[in-house]
């Protein structure tokens, strides 16, 4: 299994913060998501590629929480990406990017809940390409992500 570093994270943040979003937004986080909020806020992984089938999908950085640049951050991208968007899947938590405009997302949908799926907004009017499974759990798909050496 890798170890997955992830570095240049924002000021950590807390359950009261958490809370707070969540009451704004009107959502409730999975456990196992609130704790990766709580333990990195945002940051680059290292590595940061995810090998699926011949492709790799690059992650650029994660979606930190109250403390970055207006529009980087998760609040700002969940309310105009989610809420703002009604051709976005409602069942995805945008929780990271890749370095053009597409995101990885925590599945809430029943069957699939907790599992990570890339967005790609290219095939937004075709919902079968437009979300890719990527891992059965974000602990999965941190475990899976790989170096550009294949390492």
């Amino acid at each position: 299994m890798n170890t997955v570093k992830i570095v240049d994270v924002a000021p950590s943040i807390n359950n009261d913060e958490l809370n707070e979003i969540e009451a704004r937004l009107g959502i409730l986080f999975p456990e196992d998501l609130r704790q990766h909020f709580l333990h990195f806020n945002g940051g680059r992984p290292v590595p940061n590629l995810f090998p699926k089938d011949d492709e790799y999908f690059p992650v650029h950085e994660f979606l930190p929480i109250k403390h970055g640049m207006r529009g980087t951050l998760f609040e700002d991208t969940y309310s105009d990406l989610v809420q703002g968007n009604d051709l976005f899947p409602k069942n995805l938590i945008p929780i990271a990017s890749d370095s053009g405009g597409d995101y990885f997302c925590y599945n809430l949908e029943s069957g699939n809940a907790g599992a990570i799926c890339f967005y790609q907004s290219d095939y937004y009017d075709d919902p079968s390409r437009a979300v890719v499974y990527l891992a059965a759990s974000l602990e999965k798909f941190l475990n899976s992500l790989v170096s550009d050496e294949g390492e």
